[in-house]
């Protein structure tokens, strides 16, 4: 049997959202043309491997030249996504980009990005905790605020990356306040996945049904049967679907 039909056996493939492209298929943003042309050719085939999975999209990084400066990077990397974006569509599939270190971990570039391509099938990843850009000449800032980031490249979103890596003695992410994030994005967003660590779910759910957001829950929706009322009795005062599985 083929290895690409194998493929399609394994657990959770059915499920697989994207295809995550990391550096080593070329930089789309290459200032040299011809470098920007192979680099787009190489991601096509990576494009084609996630139509066959069933994929929704593909995830691809904005690298560049950071030397050239804000404006002229901008025009690069938009140029080689767009000219992705136009095959992916081709196959039914976004061209999704995650803020990943340099000028593309800067909200105000890669929004500026997306508006330059212009494109329905091309779109931002944002990842909550991925705001740090270096040292670059010109550019003043080495870390991006990951909130006036996020709220930046939200209006460009197919999905988020909301990684927690590192939390207190009270088990809370020390470096995002989701409460935060969900309260300054609230306008932007339909519904909230809740999988984070058992004894947050209730608390987690309770804010985004208190904000009107459908939910999903991973199991165990609560500790107790308390919990369990209240946050029943929350969502059917907002009048939002709930699940949990």
């Amino acid at each position: 049997m083929a290895f690409s039909d194998n493929l399609k056996k394994l657990p959770g493939i059915s499920h697989l959202a994207a295809i995550e492209l990391r550096d080593g298929e070329g930089n789309l943003g290459n200032p040299d043309e011809k470098g920007r042309n192979t680099a787009v050719d190489n991601h096509k085939r990576w494009a084609e491997w996630a139509k066959f999975l069933g994929c929704h999209s593909i995830r691809v990084n904005a690298a560049s030249d950071w030397k050239l400066g804000f404006a002229e990077t901008q025009k690069l990397a938009a140029d080689g996504l767009r000219r992705l974006a136009e095959f992916t569509e081709t196959l039914g599939l976004n061209t999704i980009v995650e803020n990943h270190g340099g000028l593309s971990s800067h909200g105000e570039w890669l929004a500026g990005v997306m508006k330059l391509v212009n494109h329905k099938r091309c779109g931002t990843l944002p990842d909550f905790g991925n705001f740090n850009i270096g040292k670059i000449e010109g550019v003043k800032e080495t870390a991006y605020d990951r909130y006036k980031g996020v709220d930046e490249l939200m209006p460009f979103a197919k999905g988020v990356s909301a990684k927690s890596h590192e939390f207190d003695e009270k088990g809370s992410e020390k470096r995002t306040d989701y409460r935060k994030m969900l309260e300054a994005e609230a306008n932007k967003i339909d519904a909230v996945v809740v999988s984070t660590s058992d004894h947050s779910h209730a608390p987690a759910t309770s804010i985004a049904l208190d904000l009107g957001k459908h939910v999903y829950c991973e199991k165990p929706l609560t500790h107790t049967v308390a919990e369990a009322r209240a946050i029943s009795k929350l969502a059917k005062k907002k009048g939002v679907a709930t699940q949990m599985g």
